[in-house]
């Protein structure tokens, strides 16, 4: 698929706005790959966008996802890579609006859901982040059980309710990323494992309750490195 130069508006009532591959519990060796450029996806009940399953790879750049902004119906995410899916997520200037205020969900991410901006859960280690502008969502980046996989940099995480960026069962690095506003700047978490966050040179400010916070749960232990 070749981008388009001009932006193209998917509205959807429910579900995916766009689904490439399928997961692995769904069917095996189900691959996608996709070029997602200058696209607006939004009304979506579920993913914005999903990248998922092995071998299924994507490059988004210049793309809107806006979710449906606070509801009490929905818990969204805008981009989700997972289960060894690879992207390189850059130059995404509004990925927005991801905010679930149903019971279950809350700043609590041991024990609670959050609607998140830019989402990862064992997602291919050459997964990019970067250069993306992610506002107004419950998690603006949530790196979830992605050991050591991920390029995530340079991004403004502004506004975004309970964390700007999480990091959560497995070691990660983000680095010059520029992060204000919300509760909590960077959040490391270790609710299954113990975790590192190496956080080098991100530029946290005008943050409610806590810059850096770790979040162990019992018997793990969540260590934020900083730089």
């Amino acid at each position: 698929m070749q981008p388009s130069h001009e932006f193209v508006k998917v509205l959807l009532s429910g579900g995916t706005g766009v689904l490439v591959g399928l997961p692995p519990w769904v069917a095996e060796e189900q691959v996608g790959n996709a070029i997602i450029s200058h696209v607006v996806v939004s009304e979506y009940s579920n993913h914005g966008i999903c990248i998922i399953g092995n071998g299924s790879t994507a490059n988004i750049s210049e793309t809107q996802v806006i979710g449906y902004g606070p509801t009490p119906e929905l818990g969204q995410v805008g981009i989700m890579v997972g289960f060894g899916a690879r992207a390189t997520v850059r130059q995404n200037q509004n990925i927005s609006q991801n905010i679930c205020t149903q019971d279950g969900f809350g700043p609590d991410p041991l024990n609670q859901g959050q609607s998140v901006g830019i989402f990862t859960i064992e997602a291919d280690a050459e997964t990019v982040i970067s250069n993306n502008k992610v506002e107004d969502n419950d998690v603006g980046i949530y790196q979830y059980s992605s050991n050591g996989c991920h390029q995530t940099d340079n991004n403004i995480l502004q506004n975004n309710g309970y964390f700007g960026l999480v990091i959560q069962d497995g070691d990660n690095t983000c680095s010059r990323n520029s992060i204000s506003d919300g509760n909590v700047g960077i959040g490391v978490v270790a609710g299954s494992v113990n975790t590192v966050g190496t956080l080098q040179d991100n530029r946290i400010r005008d943050i409610l309750i806590m810059d850096v916070q770790e979040i162990s749960a019992e018997g793990f232990t969540a260590t934020a490195n900083t730089s």
